[in-house]
Parts: C-alpha cells; sequence; structure tokens
C-alpha cells in the first residue's frame, strides 16, 4: 500500500518564516540550514522553496545542513522533507551534515545518504559540530578555486 501525501498545507505564520530565514545562512560559496526544531507541513514546503530559490540565485553546489538539538520527525514528515528537498539535494556538489552525537540519527541518515545521494556522485560528510563542517566546506571550496 503506498502512503499519498497532501498536496497542500497552508502557509507557516510570520513567526515560523522569520525561523526559517534566521536559521538559513548564505556563507561564502555555500549554504548552512539549520532545520527547524518543531517543524510542521507547512514549514517544510516553506523551507525547501525558499532553500531552492536562495541555492539557484546564488548557483550553489555546496550546502551544510545542521541536524543538531532538533528531534526526530514522523514518517509522514520526513517523506514530505525528502519529496520536496529531492530536487535542490541533487544538484549538490557536496553536502556537510551536522549531527552532534545521535548515533542513531546518523544510522538513519546516512541510511537515506547512501541510497539516494551517493550513488548520484554527490560527496556527503557527517560532522559533530556546526564549526567542524563550516571549516570543512570552506577548505572544499578554497581548494576547488
Amino acid at each position: 500500500m503506498k502512503f499519498s501525501l497532501p498536496k497542500s498545507y497552508g502557509s507557516p505564520s510570520s513567526d515560523e518564516i522569520k525561523a526559517i530565514h534566521d536559521a538559513t545562512h548564505l556563507m561564502d560559496g555555500f549554504l548552512y540550514f539549520h532545520r527547524l526544531p518543531n517543524p510542521t507541513p507547512a514549514t517544510v514546503v516553506y523551507t525547501s522553496k525558499y532553500l531552492k530559490q536562495i541555492l539557484k540565485q546564488h548557483q550553489l553546489q555546496h550546502m551544510v545542513l545542521d541536524f543538531t538539538g532538533r528531534g526526530m520527525v514522523d514518517h509522514s514528515l520526513r517523506r514530505l522533507m525528502l519529496q520536496h528537498m529531492s530536487t535542490p539535494l541533487l544538484e549538490m556538489q557536496e553536502l556537510a551534515i551536522v549531527l552532534g552525537g545521535n548515533n542513531f540519527r546518523r544510522v538513519l541518515i546516512d541510511f537515506f545518504v547512501r541510497s539516494y545521494l551517493r550513488h548520484r556522485n554527490i560527496k556527503v560528510s557527517f560532522w559533530e559540530t556546526k564549526d567542524q563542517a563550516i571549516d570543512y566546506m570552506k577548505q572544499v571550496l578554497q581548494f576547488s578555486n
């Protein structure tokens, strides 16, 4: 049995939009995003459109995704995230994922990464801290120029 996802989720509140914008940082040559602590379907859809816009506007192919301090989401919300973020993620050359010391989350995300991104030649690395991931991405971009 295949689960279908609704097509419309409403709009996030102005506070949620501000939180999304505050969690998104355009760095020198890459985008940093710290996932919201309690995403909703409306924030997931808005976030994916917002990130796609920034990535396209600045022609970025490198990103740091930070999942620290964030709880796990249910299966339907995780599917919605994957559905809406798959296009921009597939256009990445390199993705640095910050997980902190959460081994369970690393196993889940690594499963997705192995099955979905790595076989598309997207380089993926995992980091314990935001600073480590950002420093790494800066080095990658420095040596690629």
